[in-house]
């Protein structure tokens, strides 16, 4: 199913209900792997940044490997002290006088 001219609802009911994007033509078949497993409607089952890393540093070019490994990977050594799963797109109460402090 083509997502051409589709509005964002409609994409966001489609996708909770299963029915995934078309990569384009071009796009290599690991690369939609990795989209898809972004995709998951339960966060847990979702793949996690540090696989999304290794999978990209596997499937990627030499020379884009070397870049890549030299400038970010101490950076992206443990996905846990990347992000906070446990309030990971969890909603927060906006209140219209707070301030962005107050907020985070």
């Amino acid at each position: 199913m083509k997502f051409i001219r589709t509005r964002a609802q409609k994409v966001v009911k489609l996708i909770l209900q299963g029915i995934l994007l078309i990569p384009p033509e071009d796009c290599p078949q690991c690369i939609y792997t990795l989209m898809a497993g972004c995709w998951k409607t339960e966060i847990k089952d979702r793949i996690k940044f540090a696989t999304i890393f290794k999978e990209l540093l596997e499937n990627c070019s030499k020379e884009r490997q070397e870049v890549i490994s030299s400038s970010q990977s101490e950076s992206i050594s443990n996905d846990e002290e990347v992000l906070d799963t446990d309030n990971y797109l969890v909603p927060k109460i906006c209140y219209p006088n707070a301030t962005l402090t107050q907020l985070v």
